[in-house]
């Protein structure tokens, strides 16, 4: 039997400035096997907190993501929405000289 593929609706590149508040593991939006996924709520300057999709749980510990909560990052990707709500896939999160690369420039994840 053929995989589908799950198409998710990509709104726009974003960039957003804001403080790290966790990281979490969920099963992954776009996962094709069920896979969990690491997750990071990021507060931005209005106040909203916005769930940043990182990679496969496997994957976000090789990187060695390693904030604390209050640490300023930048986070570039796209913004979509999942159930309604607004969330950011990630393709870079930086954090002083620290860069975390998740996905490609057009998109594909880099695990």
């Amino acid at each position: 039997m053929k995989e589908m593929k799950k198409k998710l609706p990509l709104l726009c590149a974003a960039l957003c400035l804001g403080l790290f508040l966790s990281l979490g593991v969920a099963p992954a939006a776009h996962s094709r096997g069920g896979g969990m996924g690491s997750h990071l709520m990021l507060k931005i300057e209005s106040g909203t907190v916005i769930e940043v999709h990182l990679a496969s749980v496997d994957f976000t510990k090789l990187v060695e993501v390693n904030l604390q909560k209050g640490d300023a990052v930048e986070v570039t990707g796209w913004k979509t929405q999942l159930d309604d709500v607004d969330a950011i896939f990630a393709r870079e999160v930086r954090h002083g000289t620290d860069v975390f690369t998740f996905r490609t420039k057009d998109g594909k994840p880099a695990w």
